[in-house]
């Protein structure tokens, strides 16, 4: 996270765009614990389980996205993956989930699906712009 965060820093830097903004997108599923897949009783229990991870791994990684003094990084996208055990069903599903921690509202975890995340990011982009 701190390496994207200066890589991040290093593209602003290098574009003369005046009103530049930027989340940090990390792919979190090989931080969940190695070797362990999600276990959940039902299919309903994935979400809450998997933002659960994400808020741990936040809070054990991203120190540089919360003390980070440019302004432009407006937050961080995270991307779980993992293989997912529904103990309930019998079943086994490739759980996927991203999570958006904005700098503003850093109590706040919003997991979307990626049709969402696309819209999201289309409307940051454009309010970049504006």
């Amino acid at each position: 996270v701190a390496e994207a965060c200066t890589q991040l820093g290093q593209r602003f830097n290098a574009d003369s765009h005046p009103n530049q903004i930027g989340m940090v997108a990390v792919s979190v599923s090989r931080a969940l614990r190695a070797g362990e897949m999600l276990s959940v009783q039902h299919e309903q229990d994935i979400e809450p389980s998997l933002t659960m991870q994400a808020w741990r791994i936040y809070d054990l990684y991203c120190h540089p996205i919360r003390n980070e003094t440019d302004p432009r990084i407006i937050g961080l996208i995270c991307h779980l993956y993992p293989p997912t055990w529904i103990r309930g069903e019998g079943q086994l599903v490739a759980a996927s989930q991203f999570d958006i921690f904005l700098r503003d509202g850093l109590h706040n975890v919003l997991p979307i699906s990626a049709d969402s995340l696309r819209r999201l990011l289309a409307r940051l982009s454009f309010s970049a712009v504006l």
